[in-house]
């Protein structure tokens, strides 16, 4: 490259760097696409705490051993075999969530899952309630049965789950019921498990009248 050339190529790249710099000469990138209806970050401390507050307590319960872990959407996504379960927590808003279980041996209960799902918004989570119940086979498994029913003033679900055919098999039963922005979860195993259970336990951790 001769003197002159490589001078002028030089004297290009420093005019191309210095209108680079200069507002409003940049290149416009391409803007991305809007995500509408992506869950919105993770639960705060804060909030976890307000959240498990809605799950099941010790003290409604024969002594049993607890256990409590954080619920991710991949968790719940896990949860069942539905093609648009993920795409349904995003469009619900969902935040995250905690799941508190107690397991043990007394002539009651022998197991209780109780989870309270977070959403951005009281519509969100009345969506996923919705939803919950127009999918429950694929949640506790089929067949099923599910039928509204109401908490004090709080609109909920009963849920019925198939009870496993076999030696030793337990009474099995569930409801959930939508609580503001949050969808609280139970299922409990026991001699003595029945809808009336599940029930007077929701009444009780959600502080409200049978």
């Amino acid at each position: 490259m001769s003197p002159r050339v490589r001078s002028h190529a030089v004297a290009v790249a420093v005019c191309v760097g210095v209108l680079a710099l200069l507002p409003g000469c940049e290149r416009e990138q391409p803007e991305e696409p809007e995500q509408a209806n992506i869950a919105e970050a993770a639960l705060s401390p804060g909030e976890r705490q307000d959240v498990a507050a809605l799950a099941v307590s010790a003290e409604q319960l024969p002594p049993l051993r607890r256990t409590t872990d954080q619920l991710s959407r991949d968790d719940v996504v896990a949860q069942a075999a539905l093609p648009d379960l993920e795409q349904t927590l995003d469009a619900a808003g969902f935040r995250g969530g905690v799941k508190v279980e107690y397991r043990g041996v007394s002539p009651r209960l022998t197991g209780v899952e109780s989870q309270v799902l977070a959403f951005s918004s009281q519509e969100g989570a009345a969506k996923f309630s919705k939803y919950l119940a127009q999918h429950a086979a694929a949640f506790f498994g089929d067949p099923i049965e599910v039928q509204p029913i109401v908490v004090g003033d709080l609109a909920g679900w009963r849920i019925d789950p198939p009870v496993c055919d076999c030696a030793g098999a337990q009474p099995l039963s569930a409801g959930a019921v939508h609580v503001g922005a949050n969808v609280v979860v139970l299922q409990i195993t026991g001699p003595k498990a029945d809808p009336k259970m599940v029930q007077g336990l929701l009444s009780a951790s959600l502080h409200t009248n049978p």
